[in-house]
């Protein structure tokens, strides 16, 4: 509903690179990664939506996993934080905040 031409549009896309496989692969790639729905639990669900983004409890340091709180700033393995300008979820300036967060030395976001 937030795009009512995205299907007409990719259509287009397709016929205008047909006959370039780099394109197609990369297409075909993006597609099948965003329509790779991963079940979720009820209870993995209710946690994600009221402690995650009300809350924002991982950034304040007050979510827990196993009974441990998680510390962003505990995070030290490189990190590449992939956003999106037109996302309609999450506004990349609140996902590219991430990296100010976390203590690895490699990190990168990509917008």
């Amino acid at each position: 509903m937030l795009r009512p031409t995205l299907t007409l549009s990719k259509a287009t896309y397709l016929l205008d690179r047909a006959w370039d496989d780099y394109s197609l692969d990369g297409f075909l790639a993006l597609e099948t990664w965003g329509n790779d729905n991963v079940s979720l639990s009820g209870e993995f669900y209710r946690r994600y939506i009221k402690d995650l983004y009300p809350g924002r409890r991982a950034r304040r340091g007050t979510f827990s996993l196993s009974g441990r709180p998680v510390q962003l700033e505990a995070i030290r393995c490189p990190v590449l934080n992939v956003t999106f300008e037109q996302d309609g979820i999450v506004p990349w300036p609140s996902a590219a905040a991430l990296l100010g967060h976390v203590s690895s030395v490699d990190k990168t976001t990509c917008t």
